[in-house]
């Protein structure tokens, strides 16, 4: 799994906050000391009155101009004064702070008026943060819903005010309401347009498949609609009100329509209906993985038989007892499936990446519905559509452009950073107000797609409490704990707000040529691939971050899986929506470790959070999400569980990953994994690449495997395999001459998947089945991702130093090696 998203946040923390942040606090060479409540005499006390250095308590006041700290009286800064600390200004009688303009102004003590949060003091030492709250009264900020339950409410972490819980779903309301962004009332908005995002151009019979729709108007879904379906031949392809076809006894094509009250459905769909192949044969039809239209000119190999060559429908039938199939084509990943035992195969084929086109949109963060804060910050992204195995933290955050960081105060910096293109950083308190560019960028693939951010603020009291948490991390001279600095900056992902376009069309454009940067990063393209999308002419998609995220769920996870012996470093947490055939919506992340030191052994328990306001004990993990809104309303939650290698993130890859998903109609406020096991790896397992063979190992609960492999034209090949052949020495199928061959150093990565119940490997393989390898989402409940390596000889001139002492590489002693 890449690290881009670890690097992101790194740079961003450390740049845009520590350099900042860290640097704000100069004046007074670290930790303010709290002010609140000591005297200074802003009146003429006479000549009884103690002067700088003297001794003063409350009955020896100091002079006007100078407060007493610790028994001595100190100069101060009246109000109107510049200053760079609340310690510089003088505190009584009225009481003062250094606000974001560098000025001490009077602030408000608890029950006093205000209008915004900054009219309100800073907290004295042990005393929680006082917040203008809707009263026009400061008042001390609710942390935790704990501090709401005796008032049957939940904490608003944005506005630090208690608030009704939100609703999840509809049974959460009374009939006829609906719950509408977090609020059980009534929904009367009607669409303008409605689109059929179901691609299906196959079907067998009696086989059932569920399509689906959306209605919209601009760029929202609008939910709770009635779509009326209809066939052109229902003897052929059969749909019922609820859009699910099933495959009738007539081969033959069908038009599938739809539509909402009057509107037509644009993307009406093609369906040919195919009956089941002779007995003695073995029949592949291949289609595109995307479009899931017929390939033609792909070449299919069927057991020990010649290779054929698919016709315009995408068909190959052979004469041959049930076989393993092989499929190759120039502008496709390869694809094979061992040990299925079949005679009819649906065989989907990845097309290759198109550097040449690509799509997405860009836009600002509205951030007006945020309090004021000294940083801002805010990531924008695409749903994540088609196939969880390859679901990482880098496809959360995608394209990585090399920003040049130019600071001249408070500190001095000029960096050539990488960063994601959907981050926006500003930090007004320091007069930068586009640190990051103020305009995020993000990529999408073709088609209907939803957009997504998360952003918010950061007091100065959060940027301290991070550069206390992540100062150590930083300082300590070694290679930095990625698990460490997640689980740090996630947690604060729970006071952000959420904002969305849930119906975006993506229409592909030209890519260019990467650029070089500019300034000090001009010598060098702003990115390793050699081209980029035009993301200058994307359209522009502005989002509000106005969706708080109300919702709450704790989860008492599993042991940790153990990888060569070791317990995994921790667990990735996300919370989101799952609209069907647009893809997967984050709208929620936190992080847990198993141990803050990784010289440490871990117990297999994530640890609870040190700012740990909900009380979590050992081996709990808590989600703060957005509730559905904006159109999501009638589409599923999932949450997924990334337990991840932390502490051998080499060059930004982790050894391994396994994930547990769970997907659900609403969310409850507490759930209990302890019963369920993470996947493990199939540690020993290798792949013989001058032999060109394949050794895999069993894991428990794998309902099959895919291995990943490299060849040497680009294409990639993937190679499905049955359970009952995983423990094999598996040669790899011959490739066709003119296909190329795999890559003499090619990578191997081994993915380990569980099904839901219900379903089978044939069901992803087969004609007929209830799932596809088009669709590696919903039925995935469990999936572990090894990547092999390479091991290093002992005659490496690194080898002491990379596998000589108490820790070692993964390459030392490879779980899965490249021999």
């Amino acid at each position: 799994m890449k690290g881009k998203f670890l690097g992101v946040f790194l740079t961003l923390m450390l740049l845009g906050l520590l350099f900042a942040a860290c640097n704000g606090d100069e004046g007074n060479g670290g930790t303010p000391t709290d002010t609140i409540g000591q005297d200074v005499n802003l009146t003429d006390t006479g000549p009884e009155c103690k002067k700088e250095n003297e001794a003063c308590d409350d009955q020896n006041k100091c002079c006007d101009g100078f407060t007493c700290v610790d028994g001595k009286c100190t100069a101060c800064v009246p109000t109107g004064g510049s200053c760079l600390e609340d310690n510089d200004c003088c505190q009584s009688p009225n009481s003062q702070w250094c606000n974001f303009d560098g000025v001490c102004a009077k602030c408000e003590k608890s029950g006093g008026s205000c209008t915004t949060d900054d009219d309100c003091c800073p907290p004295a030492k042990g005393e929680k943060p006082l917040i203008c709250k809707s009263d026009h009264k400061c008042g001390p900020i609710c942390q935790s819903d704990k501090d709401c339950e005796a008032d049957g409410k939940i904490c608003d972490l944005v506005s630090g005010e208690c608030t009704v819980p939100a609703c999840s779903s509809d049974e959460e309301c009374t009939a006829p309401q609906k719950c509408v962004a977090g609020k059980c009332g009534d929904f009367t908005d009607t669409p303008d347009k409605c689109a059929i995002t179901s691609k299906v151009s196959t079907i067998y019979k009696d086989q059932k498949i569920q399509l689906h729709a959306i209605a919209y108007k601009g760029n929202t879904i609008i939910p709770w609609q009635t779509f009326t379906w209809a066939s052109s031949k229902t003897d052929a392809v059969a749909v019922d009100n609820n859009g699910i076809i099933t495959g009738g006894s007539v081969e033959g094509e069908a038009i599938i329509s739809a539509k909402v009250g009057t509107i037509d459905c644009d993307n009406s769909l093609t369906i040919k209906n195919l009956l089941p192949t002779s007995s003695g044969n073995v029949r592949v039809k291949v289609l595109d993985q995307k479009t899931q239209k017929p390939v033609k000119g792909a070449a299919v190999v069927i057991g020990n038989n010649p290779s054929q060559t698919t016709d315009d429908s995408g068909i190959v039938t052979v004469a041959s007892p049930p076989a393993d199939v092989s499929v190759f084509h120039a502008d496709y990943t390869y694809v094979s499936v061992i040990g299925a035992n079949k005679n009819d195969y649906v065989i989907y084929l990845p097309p290759k990446a198109n550097i040449d086109k690509a799509g997405g949109f860009r836009g600002k963060f509205d951030f007006s519905q945020l309090k004021y804060h000294s940083i801002e910050l805010g990531i924008a992204g695409c749903s994540v559509a088609g196939d969880l195995l390859n679901f990482d933290l880098n496809t959360i955050v995608g394209e990585m452009l090399v920003e040049h960081i130019v600071l001249t105060q408070p500190t001095s910096v000029d960096e050539c950073v990488a960063l994601p293109s959907g981050l926006v950083v500003t930090a007004k308190k320091y007069g930068i107000e586009d640190l990051i560019p103020k305009n995020y960028r993000v990529a999408c693939e073709e088609g209907f797609r939803s957009a997504w951010g998360l952003g918010g603020g950061l007091s100065d009291s959060e940027i301290t409490q991070l550069i206390n948490l992540l100062s150590p991390i930083i300082s300590s001279g070694e290679n930095l704990n990625i698990g460490q600095l997640l689980a740090s900056i996630l947690p604060l992902f729970n006071k952000f707000s959420h904002g969305s376009a849930s119906a975006i069309k993506v229409e592909l454009i030209p890519t260019i040529d990467t650029p070089k940067g500019d300034g000090k990063c001009s010598d060098k393209p702003i990115s390793d691939k050699p081209k980029i999308p035009d993301f200058d002419k994307f359209p522009q998609l502005n989002m509000t971050l106005g969706m708080k995220l109300l919702l709450k769920s704790i989860f008492t996870m599993p042991t940790l899986p153990k990888l060569q012996g070791n317990y995994m470093g921790g667990v990735v947490g996300l919370g989101a929506m799952l609209v069907p055939d647009l893809g997967v919506v984050p709208m929620g992340l936190t992080a847990g470790t198993d141990t803050d030191d990784p010289k440490t052994p871990g117990d297999g328990k994530i640890n609870k959070p040190q700012n740990n306001p909900e009380n979590l004990t050992d081996g709990q993990m808590m989600i703060r999400l957005a509730p559905a809104y904006n159109g999501f309303e009638t589409n599923p939650y999932v949450f997924a569980f990334l337990a991840i290698d932390f502490n051998n993130f080499g060059g930004g890859t982790a050894n391994a990953l396994t994930a547990i998903i769970k997907f659900t109609n609403k969310v409850e406020k507490s759930y209990d994994l302890s019963g369920e096991k993470f996947m493990t790896f199939p540690e020993g397992a290798y792949f013989d690449r001058a032999n060109k063979k394949i050794k895999g190992v069993a894991v428990d609960e794998a309902s099959f495997y895919r291995y990943a492999i490299e060849t040497d034209n680009g294409n990639g090949w993937f190679i499905y395999v049955a359970p009952s052949k995983v423990a094999d020495e598996l040669p790899l199928p011959a490739i066709p001459e003119g296909f190329g061959s795999v890559k003499a150093d090619s990578d191997l990565t081994i993915h380990s998947i569980k099904l839901v119940s219900g379903m089978t490997f044939e069901d992803i393989v087969a004609a007929g089945g209830k799932g596809s390898m088009a669709d590696l989402m919903t039925p995935v409940a469990k999936f572990s991702t090894i990547s092999c390596l390479k091991k290093i000889p002992t005659d490496d001139p690194n080898y002491q130093k990379d596998c000589g002492g108490n820790t070692k590489k993964p390459a030392c002693n490879p779980a899965c090696e490249l021999k």
